[in-house]
């Protein structure tokens, strides 16, 4: 998805339609789109978007296995 300001309030309008005045809360790991993506998604509806760490995200004991064939999938 482009991360140009008419995509984003596009994807803004989208999900409010679909929550139908609930609460929204997104979030997306933390990369290149920094803080921007942020204040554009929470300009463009009523949400809370929250941008986490990716070593802060939780990993399944296990699931962590460096090979090309599976991060390719």
């Amino acid at each position: 998805m482009d991360h140009t300001k008419p995509k984003v309030q596009q994807l803004g309008r989208k999900l409010a339609k679909r929550t139908k005045g609930r609460e929204i809360r997104v979030c997306y790991e933390a990369g290149p789109c920094g803080w921007a993506l942020k204040r554009k998604l929470e300009d463009a509806a009523p949400l809370v978007c929250e941008v986490v760490a990716p070593s802060l995200i939780p990993v399944k004991p296990g699931d962590h296995v460096q090979t090309d064939r599976r991060d390719a999938l």
